[in-house]
């Protein structure tokens, strides 16, 4: 029980609609923005060895865990002397968008985020 008391758990929304501004004109931004939020991830994981994280990427089209999966973890291997939770956290992220950007159906016409779905599904895993 001491041990979940000092734990604790960050979790961070992202909003990857292509309908923004800063996306559409400079799509290489969301790759400079994702590196920085995989590092600001990667120090509170390495704070405490309790620490959790979890991330949600919210799209045109639906809110997604991009971290932690459920089901089996990606299999992965230590790169380069970098610890293996690190080296987790950002192919998991890194490949689940990805995904979800080539399976998002066609934007038409600018649309909203859906940011308060995406908050409602961090505010209930947060209490779960």
């Amino acid at each position: 029980m001491e041990e979940n008391k000092d734990a604790s758990l960050l979790v961070i929304v992202l909003d990857t609609n292509p309908s923004q501004r800063i996306i559409r004109e400079k799509p290489h931004n969301l790759t400079h923005c994702l590196d920085s939020i995989v590092a600001f991830a990667n120090a509170h994981l390495m704070q405490k060895a309790q620490n959790k994280l979890a991330v949600l990427a919210c799209h045109h089209h639906a809110t997604q865990f991009l971290y932690p999966t459920p089901g089996k973890p990606l299999d992965i291997r230590q790169v380069d002397g970098q610890y293996e939770v690190f080296t987790l956290v950002e192919k998991t992220i890194k490949q689940k968008l990805a995904h979800m950007i080539n399976t998002a159906p066609p934007l038409t016409t600018p649309t909203e985020s859906l940011l308060a779905g995406s908050m409602s599904m961090a505010l209930c895993y947060i209490a779960r």
